[in-house]
């Protein structure tokens, strides 16, 4: 959409006596609330107001394109002198931003510059979480174990700082750095990142602690694990990515009291082997004698690993367990609650 020449006029002034006021003011007005959302590129508020040419192409655009999303509006008095006639991002309705990157394109003072993902070498654990998350494609599994970023491709729409933070936020590095490890800079300033990456991690089960459950191998996103002939957890380093996917599982399958998780998150170079057999391995048992052999067999349907059964042509048959076949995974007892515990247990197998 074409600007005529006194919309063209009217900005110009517009936007003389705005920047005669932020260079006055200097900063948001009281009555913005902070943070303002603003298109992906706009990296520093003050840089921004003072580039912003209030020319509202960004907006006319960003409405237009079947491309874009229709989230840009162009801020009122009422939100504050120093901001109207810039452009805010607001998502409500069903519309949400696309992260086409055409606001950054029409922008003639470059206010909204495009703006690319500088993954930091020293906080970085390559978990590869931030991939799925960028709607471009731009994000790629880099050899050295770090994502690597098609630059043409990405739009600078922050989508991998957010699934950073969300999915690391609260975890740390080996070197006890606080994630996100995202910084968003202009292509330019990119810093080569290393060879290798040191802050991969890796699974390390708790010798003392893990009761080999299994319940954490099938949430791996990349089949890193399976279940060990020892009772523990079995790993393949190399296709491990360290999300920590494994260790989040075990917390909610076996809470964190008695040293639970059993599973910190390591460097792959510190990781130490597991005892040939598992001492804490527990097997579901259940008591014939005081087994009712209720209608719903609820224990029975709630074993996944088909180590419960009964005889089904003997009526009342009460339900027995398969100990070659049960990992200790205590699905049974937890659903089974209608039952003692001197009925339905977890022990150690014999």
């Amino acid at each position: 959409m074409k600007t005529t020449r006194r919309e063209f006029l009217g900005t110009a002034l517009f936007a003389v006596g705005a920047g005669a006021a932020f260079t006055v003011c200097g900063k948001l007005p009281a009555n913005i609330k902070e943070p303002i959302s603003r298109p992906p590129g706009v990296a520093d508020e003050d840089e921004f107001l003072s580039k912003c040419m209030r020319c509202k192409q960004c907006i006319y655009i960003c409405q237009s394109s079947p491309e874009a999303g229709k989230v840009l509006f162009a801020a009122k008095l009422s939100d504050g002198f120093n901001v109207v006639n810039t452009p805010l991002l607001i998502e409500e309705n069903g519309h949400e931003c696309t992260a086409c990157g055409l606001c950054a394109t029409v922008c003639p003072s470059q206010a909204i510059a495009k703006v690319v993902p500088q993954f930091l070498a020293d906080k970085c654990i390559g978990c590869f979480k931030c991939i799925p998350a960028c709607p471009n494609d731009a994000l790629t599994e880099g050899a050295n174990g770090y994502p690597a970023l098609n630059v043409d491709l990405c739009v600078g729409c922050e989508k991998c700082v957010d699934a950073c933070e969300a999915e690391n936020g609260s975890k740390n590095t080996p070197t006890n750095q606080q994630f996100p490890a995202i910084a968003m800079v202009k292509p330019e300033a990119l810093v080569e990142l290393p060879a290798s990456n040191p802050n991969r991690t890796a699974p390390q089960f708790l010798a003392d602690v893990c009761i080999g459950c299994f319940k954490c191998v099938p949430v791996c996103p990349e089949d890193a694990l399976t279940e060990g002939a020892n009772g523990y957890p079995a790993l393949n380093v190399d296709l491990c990515v360290g999300c920590g996917d494994c260790r989040t599982e075990c917390e909610a399958a076996n809470g964190n009291e008695n040293g639970f998780p059993a599973i910190e998150m390591v460097s792959k170079g510190d990781l130490k082997p597991l005892p040939d057999s598992n001492p804490n391995k527990k097997v579901a048992y259940i008591n014939p004698d005081g087994c009712i052999a209720c209608a719903k067999r609820i224990c029975f349907k709630a074993c996944t690993y088909d180590a419960i059964s009964y005889d089904e042509s003997v009526k009342k048959s009460p339900c027995v367990v398969d100990q070659n076949k049960c990992t200790g995974c205590g699905d049974c007892v937890n659903s089974a609650r209608p039952c003692d515990d001197d009925v339905i247990t977890l022990v150690e197998k014999k």
